[in-house]
Formats: C-alpha cells, structure tokens, sequence
C-alpha cells in the first residue's frame, strides 16, 4: 500500500512540471551543499588548505561525473557522505535535470517544426495558405534570388499543412487559421515588410472569398504592410474594393491570356518568362516618379536608356497602362516598368540618362 501510494504520488509530481522542476532543483542543491559541507567539516583536517570553495568545486565536478581527481574524500566518513550525496541524490537529480532541459528543447523544436511556436523573425515576408509544396517552393526560389533578399526571412501562414514538407534556410512556419488575429501575431505581422496571399486551389470556388477575408485581416492588423493577393476569378475583385491591397494579381487571366497569345506570336512566353524570373538574365523593374517629376518626357526618357541597354517598357498610372509615350510627361506616382541588368531608383534612372 505505501509502495501505490509512493508511486502516485511520484507521478502526479511528474505531470506537474513547476513541481518537478523545482523538487529536482531543490535535490540537486542538497546534493551540491551537503556533500561540499561533509567533505569540508569530515577532511578539513587530513587537508589543510582545503577551503569551503575547494568542496564546493569538489561537490560539482563529482555531480557532473567529470571528476578531475584534484580533490577527493580520504577519510571512511567523508567517502560514506560522497556516496550518499554524490551517488545517490547528485547524480539522479543531475540527470533528472539534464533531461527535462533536453526534453524541453526536443518539445520546442517540435512545436516549432509544427508551426506552434511564435515567429522570431523581422522585415520579413508573409506567405498566406499553400496551395501545392511545387507552387510554393517555387515562390521562395524566386523571392530568395531577389538581389538584396537573399537573406530576407519567409513566414509561411496556413493551416493546411501540419509541417513544412521542404527545409529551407530562413523560411518558418507559423501553423493556424489565415482568419484569426492571434495566427498573425505569432507570424510577427508588426514586423513584416510585405504579405503575399496566395489562392488555396485552384480548383477551390471559395478561395476568392477566403483570399478576400485573409487580406482584410491582414490590412486591419498592419495597414502600412505591402499587400499582394491572387485573384481567380476577375469577376471576384468587388470581393477586394474594401481592402486595400497594392495589387492584386489574376493569376488565371494572366495564364489565358499567355496561352492565346502565343498562339499567335510564338516566343511571347519565353520572353515573359525570362523577365519575370530572377533568377535569369534582364528583368523587369519598376520605380515611382517621385513628387518633383521630371524636366524629361518619357519618350526622351525611353530613347536615353536604350544606349544604356535599359528598356522601358510602358507607364503605369493609376489604372491605365500606357506603351506608347509620344506626348506623355512624368506625372508624380506614376509607375515605370523597364527591363534592365539592375533595379534602379528614379534618382539612379535620371544620372543614366543624363
């Protein structure tokens, strides 16, 4: 009967891990200050230099059984308290210990691994949902081979997945609903620079919706954030007016629209698969006109960069694109879009022009 009561009570210890924690903790310094106190008063005598620190050391290097053999129990007293002290109570309550720290680590991991532990990570950027590992990964390639990004920490946010079936440095999960705020503050939202929310399938009818609902969260939560949706459907985008997204892409427009195109002019996929890739040759960049504007046209803007091997290729205002820049002058916010070896600033854009 004492030995079941013993034993539950044992186990009931364990499953409180503070208790634990603290019984193993308190064993542990009993064994360290017991065993240095009879080492001290028991061989003070047969070593006369030996000093309360010398036993303490002693007591500490024996519990951690590394022992370096500088100082040791001489007299039958002194070797009956190592073993008792030492043997019995240190080395237990040491392994004891060394376990639950080893346990503790192995269970954060874990979490981490799973996506419920809270991101460390700054300036980072936010990948909402996972449609497929392939798409995914895919993205990660192409942001990471960004010039200047290559560094740069990737959050991934959705609850589809239960780990990350991919290992790559500076990419973390955070595992949880896209809709619910605390999902996002364990992503570090107050600290990202831009979100991507991703469709969950093409083949799902509702991701429009959910795309739509994850980014409002998002705005609400951060609304300085950079904020890029995909969008399947364009007869959905009214799911977007309440949001303010800084673009939204058709994913599958785009798509169609490649597909008939090259149909008719072969070599147009290629090229646009070239200069939206960064991992390949010139690419395609934007810059904004700043508020002072600029004293050049655009189409002299255009002649000037073509001796610099730099194209420009058309002129985003407001909602109206344009590629032809006969009689059209900068306009503060305009958006340029131009390939080129290199990403310029409109400053950079107007010394290689000048």
């Amino acid at each position: 009967m004492l030995v079941f009561t013993l034993t539950r009570i044992f186990r009931h210890v364990r499953r409180q891990k503070a208790t634990s924690l603290l019984c193993v903790v308190v064993l542990l310094l009993v064994s360290v200050f017991g065993n240095a106190t009879a080492f001290y008063l028991l061989d003070h005598q047969n070593q006369e230099d030996l000093t309360y620190a010398d036993a303490l050391w002693y007591s500490v290097i024996s519990i951690t059984t590394i022992g370096y053999g500088d100082y040791y129990a001489k007299s039958g007293p002194a070797r009956l308290c190592t073993i008792f002290f030492v043997v019995v109570i240190g080395l237990a309550a040491f392994s004891m210990l060394l376990g639950m720290a080893i346990d503790t680590v192995a269970k954060i991991a874990l979490r981490e691994e799973r996506g419920m532990e809270p991101t460390l990570a700054r300036n980072h950027i936010l990948i909402v949902n996972f449609p497929s590992a392939a798409r995914v990964l895919a993205l990660i390639e192409e942001l990471q081979a960004e010039p200047g990004r290559e560094r740069q920490e990737i959050v991934l946010v959705n609850d589809d997945i239960d780990t990350l079936p991919f290992a790559i440095d500076r990419v973390n999960f955070v595992r949880g609903p896209v809709l619910d705020r605390r999902t996002y503050e364990r992503a570090a939202i107050e600290s990202a620079e831009m979100a991507i929310v991703l469709a969950t399938s093409y083949e799902d009818p509702r991701s429009d919706a959910v795309v739509a609902s994850a980014s409002a969260v998002i705005d609400r939560l951060k609304p300085e954030i950079y904020l890029v949706a995909e969008c399947l459907q364009t007869h959905h985008e009214m799911l977007f007016d309440t949001v303010h997204c800084d673009a939204i892409v058709n994913t599958l427009q785009i798509s169609r629209n490649l597909l008939a195109q090259e149909v008719h002019d072969p070599g147009i996929t290629q090229m646009v698969a070239q200069f939206t890739s960064n991992r390949t040759g010139p690419q395609l960049y934007t810059c904004e006109v700043p508020p002072a504007g600029s004293p050049l046209s655009y189409r002299e803007l255009a002649i000037q960069l073509l001796q610099k091997d730099a194209h420009l290729i058309c002129v985003n205002r407001g909602s109206l694109s344009y590629a032809l820049f006969t009689d059209l002058q900068p306009a503060p916010g305009d958006r340029v879009a131009y390939s080129a070896r290199q990403r310029f600033t409109w400053d950079q854009m107007a010394v290689e022009t000048a």
